[in-house]
């Protein structure tokens, strides 16, 4: 596509879940911060510079007080063009992925992602590639695939990358776009606080959320999104 996403903020909660064989509940409240500062080299390439914050709030045991765990990790990484068609992109994200109660080596966590495009035209383009990361349960590679479309009529946008996400949005007007989108994520957080072994336990959170949506642009560079 032809923008790039320089700062996106997010909040959401879920109503009262409850633990399973038993009366307790309780809430999953998210916020994040993801922000791009790409700096162009030449007509070819691209350093990529970022910063990527979560913050989660929820109850781990049923008897238990909500607990709080984030991450905070930057993206470094390269964008370079090889021909008309052809273009990679390639980013090193290392993070601290925890409840920082006693910050160790167990918070570290190392990612990377290596993405090659083929533009077949303005409005089409084809990715593959691969994403790493070092999470707590062992090393989790996973294989990418997607494409970008969009319609004639710039009306119509689909993007995919699989199998992480999926959008799919029309443009009603220039100011009200409605769509549907997919998210799927695997993280792993260190958790001081639990004492599992001599070095805490640690959480894994795997989620595959479908999202109905409005998105409102108040401006050419800025935009609203309500998702249920």
């Amino acid at each position: 596509q032809n923008y790039i996403d320089i700062a996106r903020f997010q909040y959401s909660t879920t109503p009262l879940n409850r633990f399973e064989n038993s009366s307790s509940s309780t809430r999953l409240k998210e916020l994040g911060l993801d922000v791009t500062l790409p700096i162009v080299i030449n007509s070819s390439d691209a350093f990529l510079t970022g910063l990527i914050c979560e913050r989660m709030q929820t109850k781990l045991f049923e008897g238990g007080p909500i607990e709080t765990f984030s991450s905070v990790g930057v993206r470094i990484g390269l964008s370079k063009k090889y021909s008309e068609r052809w273009s990679g992109t390639y980013l090193l994200i290392p993070k601290l992925a925890s409840d920082f109660s006693n910050v160790t080596r167990r918070d570290a966590q190392t990612g990377a992602i290596a993405m090659m495009k083929y533009t077949r035209s303005e409005n089409l383009n084809y990715k593959f590639g691969m994403y790493y990361n070092s999470e707590l349960f062992g090393p989790f590679v996973v294989p990418l695939f997607g494409f970008y479309r969009l319609s004639a009529d710039k009306k119509f946008e689909a993007n995919l990358t699989l199998p992480f996400m999926v959008d799919l949005n029309y443009r009603l007007h220039n100011r009200l776009n409605i769509g549907v989108n997919f998210l799927g994520q695997v993280r792993s957080y260190h958790l001081g606080n639990v004492e599992v072994t001599n070095s805490g336990g640690y959480v894994v959170k795997t989620t595959n959320d479908i999202f109905g949506y409005l998105k409102f642009n108040l401006s050419k560079g800025l935009s609203i999104q309500t998702k249920v």
